[in-house]
């Protein structure tokens, strides 16, 4: 996209925790090489699926994340004001702005019953496409080693290995 889009861009606000973190335009749309050619710096994700906040988000937050106690801290990352004029303005129009509701609802985690038959019937499928595919190789090795293996014409000739 041109590379003035970012004039003309919204704010986009992350509500994590109950705490509002604002990602500029500016973050968004990142200029490539010396061109007038940016890049939206976001990735298409499917509905089912939770928003990835990579690090186009993680540049704008400190955080800190504790894997023993399955938790992330954010907080906004000191320094991390609007570099635009226009991104500047936005940010005055929406604070003197009601807020309305999100435009993407929370995703929802499964329940720890839910996950169980999710985590059954993935490994089931996985254990029905392993025994399908070692059936396939089973024989084709079989197939193989019947022509040129044991009780084969070839059985006895140097080259070939009797099983």
């Amino acid at each position: 996209c041109p590379c003035a889009s970012r004039h003309h861009a919204s704010i986009v606000y992350v509500l994590a925790g109950g705490k509002e973190f604002p990602v500029y335009p500016e973050d968004l749309i990142k200029r490539i090489g010396e061109s007038d050619v940016c890049s939206l710096e976001v990735q298409p994700s499917s509905d089912n699926m939770p928003i990835i906040l990579g690090d186009t988000f993680l540049r704008t937050v400190a955080a800190s994340f504790d894997a023993g106690g399955l938790r992330i801290g954010m907080a906004q990352r000191v320094g991390h004001t609007p570099r635009l004029q226009s991104t500047r303005e936005h940010l005055q129009t929406d604070r003197a702005s009601p807020r309305r509701g999100p435009l993407m609802p929370p995703h929802r985690l499964l329940s720890t019953s839910e996950t169980w038959w999710v985590t059954a019937g993935a490994y089931g499928a996985a254990v029905l496409v392993g025994l399908c595919v070692g059936y396939v190789v089973a024989s084709l090795i079989c197939k193989f080693c019947g022509q040129n293996g044991a009780g084969g014409r070839h059985g006895d000739e140097p080259g070939y290995l009797r099983i």
